[in-house]
């Protein structure tokens, strides 16, 4: 299908239910917040954004049996969520959960149906493989726990067998054939919009809802993106959180109190002022990046071969094999002395005060 200028994006008919999958790290965050922030403007212009919450997460995470703070959420979360759908059957609909994007194809079909065969629409955004990658590793290393430095994550993912670990779940996110194949075994493929990611355009994901939901120009723009748990990581903060990710493993199972110091010491971690000697993840080596490329080329064929519509230029997806350093920089091994006063003072504030000293 042609491409469409991201300026020319036509609306989604009225009645239609903007299925917006993510995947993670494109994007989403502002876009949900955004959408969160302005839910009663959006119903004056005849958008519905369900719930009552900034995305649609434990909804998407009861339908597809995820566990979240390791327990399962009620299925009655999506059924609600699916009826307050239905029940706008005049209005345009827009969910928005990036757990849709590792749906499988029976959880498609559920998604679909439940939602109504006949008016869903699904939208995917595709970020250049060789911007995405650090950004997902930083990703799960905050949210998940990830414990491989960044140089063996790379090659984990980038193994032509896509083994399990690493690789497998980057994949099932990011493998836009794919998830365009499960898509188009339930909805025609002028029914599925992929946009291509402007890398130099942070508001291009917003004015491209502005136009599916037939939103008055701006409306979304005008959210201010406040500080958020998914800001990015330095090199020398994210090898921080991975070393603490490293050293919880070895102490075994997880327990609550252990979840709540964790996660004061991570939002200390996050906390502050970036500091002068603090550097970005680094890019790809040679190798990776010309395989990266190849996969890009590949990736930027296959959606012009596959019939969706498809909103921006595939030229931003395929990837410039310039001279990049052949070995990949080491990790750092030493952290800025804030990051950790930061981490550690977080932390500790978080612990239950003690009681009078009976001594």
């Amino acid at each position: 299908m042609t491409e469409v200028d991201d300026a020319a994006v036509a609306p989604v008919p009225e009645g239609a239910v903007l299925v917006h999958i993510g995947p993670p790290k494109t994007g989403t965050t502002s876009l949900q917040g955004a959408l969160h922030e302005r839910r009663s403007e959006l119903r004056a212009h005849g958008v519905v954004y369900p719930g009552t919450t900034r995305r649609q997460k434990r909804p998407g995470f009861a339908l597809l049996g995820a566990v979240e703070a390791g327990r399962k959420i009620p299925i009655s979360e999506w059924n609600d969520l699916a009826a307050e759908v239905r029940e706008a059957r005049d209005a345009r609909v827009c969910v928005s959960t990036e757990s849709f994007a590792r749906a499988n194809r029976r959880k498609v079909r559920t998604i679909v149906e439940d939602l109504g065969a006949d008016r869903v629409h699904m939208v995917v955004t595709a970020r250049r493989l060789d911007r995405l990658m650090p950004s997902a590793w930083q990703q799960r290393i905050k949210g998940v726990g990830e414990t491989l430095p960044f140089a063996e994550w790379v090659d984990q993912v980038l193994d032509p067998g896509r083994p399990k670990g690493a690789g497998a779940t980057f994949w099932r996110h990011h493998d836009l054939a794919a998830t365009i194949a499960d898509w188009r075994e339930v909805i025609p493929a002028d029914r599925i919009i992929v946009v291509a990611a402007d890398e130099s355009d942070r508001g291009q994901i917003l004015r491209v809802f502005e136009g599916l939901l037939a939103l008055p120009e701006g409306l979304l723009q005008s959210v201010v993106e406040a500080a958020s748990s998914n800001i990015s990581l330095s090199y020398e903060r994210a090898e921080l959180l991975r070393r603490l990710n490293v050293a919880l493993e070895k102490l075994g199972p997880d327990s609550r109190p252990r979840r709540r110091l964790v996660a004061d010491l991570r939002r200390g971690v996050l906390a502050g002022a970036r500091e002068p000697s603090e550097t970005a993840i680094p890019g790809l080596p040679a190798a990776a990046l010309a395989r990266v490329a190849e996969l890009s080329d590949q990736r930027s064929e296959a959606l012009l071969a596959s019939g969706v519509r498809i909103i921006g230029d595939l030229q931003r997806l395929r990837v410039p094999v310039g001279d990049p350093a052949e070995v990949m920089a080491p990790p750092p091994t030493t952290i800025p002395i804030g990051v950790s006063i930061e981490a550690m003072a977080t932390g500790l504030a978080g612990l239950p005060a003690s009681g009078p000293d009976e001594s």
